[in-house]
């Protein structure tokens, strides 16, 4: 097998197609408790842990994906779509690698553990799964980066063309673009 730009380029897109239905099927299986999704007992709900593995894999091919995909759009994104692609990898990857990491390996252990036991103080109660200042402070910023890192990739992204401006009809399969190819020869006589 040669790795080519192309392959690479392939590659990413396959990750982030995987990572969306990894990160969807994950946030919608995410349990909620009292409007909580990190209290002891949303965090030991009957659906945990999986909802949490699957963000935290759909995260890590979130992760992998991107650079191939910045990669294709760089040539037109310019400085500021590669300070703006910047801010929002390393905010993501803060927030969404830690913060996961905390929350499936850490967090629901101790929750799961906490509705037998007195652990359920080790556990937030503010809906931070842990209840630090640096911990807050890491979520809030690298939360805020991520947002703000988004925001000014797209917009760095639509101006410079480097996406199409009608996603829907581009590259679309050769066998929805065209019509189906004509019969040739003569029909066949009924009888």
């Amino acid at each position: 097998m040669t790795i080519t730009p192309a392959l690479l380029h392939r590659l990413s897109g396959l990750a982030l197609v995987v990572a969306l239905a990894f990160n969807l099927t994950g946030g919608i299986l995410h349990p909620v408790a009292d409007g909580s999704g990190h209290s002891v007992s949303a965090l030991s709900a009957h659906t945990v842990p999986y909802p949490q593995y699957l963000l935290f894999v759909g995260t890590v091919l979130l992760m992998l994906g991107l650079p191939g995909m910045y990669a294709w759009v760089s040539g037109r994104a310019g400085v500021a779509g590669l300070v703006a692609f910047v801010v929002y990898f390393v905010s993501s990857t803060v927030v969404g690698i830690a913060h996961l990491a905390v929350e499936a390996f850490i967090a629901v252990p101790l929750a799961v553990g906490a509705t037998g036991s007195g652990g359920a103080g080790v556990l937030s109660g503010t809906d931070t799964i842990v209840d630090t200042a640096a911990f807050g402070a890491l979520m809030t910023v690298s939360g805020l980066g991520l947002m703000i890192g988004m925001i000014l990739f797209g917009i760095t992204l639509w101006p410079s063309h480097a996406v199409p401006r009608r996603i829907p009809d581009y590259r679309v399969p050769e066998c929805f673009s065209r019509a189906p190819p004509a019969r040739s020869g003569a029909v066949p006589a009924a009888g």
